[in-house]
């Protein structure tokens, strides 16, 4: 939290501490978007330089498409791509896949057989560059987490043309990524200053659910007959514990004011330790919050945080930075969210959900709805019985869970990347 000017003063012995002060500032919501712009600066102004791969030219018919990034795994973005893997037109493209992580596992096994897999975690930056050199890819996609320490491999231009697609929603700065995959809901007009990248739009989200993929390995998600369980209402928080600020633990804390008959679930593996449980009750507290009626737990175990749906009546979606697969989870168990839309593409993940479902009463735009809201539907048992009949029904026959709309509309960008580059 030093003061920018005073961080000027220090010694930079390498770029990472003003790669976290520009996460930070890009994801915060009191940070304006020329702090955030001047940090790009000055991130770039104290990059040394690297000189592009001469690349060679892929004379095949189809087009050869790379992905490298850090979770091939049993991880969000491994699950997301299992259907984009598995859905790719293999007549018209070559799919390669660069796995940046000792971790593997079922997901990585499912991946593997629908692309030509190859873990490059022990190579140098250079070395993974230049094998993606050598497989003549046309363009790549950068799935690389922002702050591990990898993005050197991208800054070698290791093909033609390069896509940020399910990686932090900031920039990622660098003038080598050409574009950033997005979706109207979640890129503004006034946010589009802070991106490097040109934006392509996928007109059916930026996500693509594949139902049988997912019921795999996620888990059969069935709402069970515990709704009002006791005539109480439960409310529930997913998300991460770091998204939780002090204006959404007030507006929670609201609710169960006015819900004399609410519980609150939290339910994150953050909660392993037991400071964040400790310091986020303080919070509750400060608020003068029935703390009795607050139930925190730590969940490890994948299958069964995702059972925990089962027991949460509506999900409350933080502000400063929105839940994104928490969401997924939640809509797929027919678990109703309230989301509060924000400026930033951190905080228009719910709003895009919804939006692309067409529910919008579950959508507001201040505290004071969203707090309105969540009251309304707690007390309108219609409604929620409705939600928990069919919510998860409307996901899976929506756009959203819709294969081949999904996978033309994706495959349609890469098509015309190709030929823009045959006439340059």
């Amino acid at each position: 939290h030093y003061p920018l000017r005073r961080q000027r003063q220090m010694c930079i012995r390498d770029r990472d501490i003003y790669i976290r002060l520009y996460f930070m500032y890009s994801l915060m919501d009191n940070e304006s978007i020329k702090n955030i712009c001047n940090v790009q600066k000055y991130i770039l102004k104290n990059t040394k330089k690297i000189k592009h791969l001469e690349l060679l030219t892929n004379d095949t018919d189809k087009i050869n498409i790379g992905y490298i990034g850090n979770d091939y795994y049993d991880h969000p973005v491994g699950r997301f791509m299992c259907s984009i893997f598995k859905n790719h037109n293999k007549n018209k493209f070559n799919v390669f896949c660069y796995h940046l992580n000792s971790t593997e596992d079922n997901i990585t096994e499912l991946i593997k057989k629908n692309v030509h897999f190859k873990n490059v975690n022990n190579l140098s930056d250079l070395d993974i560059a230049n094998t993606i050199k050598n497989d003549k890819i046309d363009i790549l996609i950068d799935q690389i987490v922002f702050t591990y320490d990898r993005m050197d491999i991208l800054r070698y231009k290791p093909a033609n043309y390069i896509i940020n697609y399910l990686t932090a929603p900031i920039s990622s700065i660098y003038p080598e990524i050409d574009y950033i995959f997005t979706d109207k809901y979640l890129f503004t007009e006034k946010n589009k200053i802070m991106y490097k990248e040109k934006p392509k739009y996928l007109k059916y989200g930026l996500h693509l659910l594949d139902k049988n993929i997912e019921t795999k390995f996620l888990c059969n998600y069935n709402k069970e007959k515990n709704a009002f369980h006791k005539n109480n209402i439960i409310f529930g928080i997913t998300a991460s514990y770091l998204k939780y600020d002090k204006e959404f633990i007030y507006a929670v804390s609201k609710i169960l004011d006015k819900m004399p008959n609410a519980i609150l679930f939290i339910r994150n593996k953050q909660f392993v330790q037991e400071i964040n449980k400790v310091n986020l009750l303080e919070l509750f507290k400060h608020y003068e919050c029935d703390l009795k009626r607050i139930n925190i737990d730590f969940i490890s175990d994948p299958n069964k945080f995702y059972e925990c749906y089962n027991h949460i009546d509506i999900l409350l979606d933080p502000f400063v930075y929105g839940g994104c697969t928490t969401i997924f989870d939640s809509l797929i168990s027919s678990t109703p969210i309230i989301t509060l839309v924000g400026d930033k593409w951190c905080q228009r993940y719910g709003y895009s959900y919804l939006k692309h479902l067409q529910i919008e009463e579950l959508i507001t735009y201040n505290v004071d709805e969203y707090i309105d809201t969540a009251i309304k539907l707690a007390k309108n048992k219609e409604k929620l019985k409705y939600y928990h009949k069919n919510l998860s029904k409307l996901l899976k026959e929506s756009v959203l869970c819709n294969t081949e709309l999904f996978m033309h509309e994706y495959e349609k960008h890469f098509y015309e990347i190709k030929n823009q580059n045959k006439k340059s």
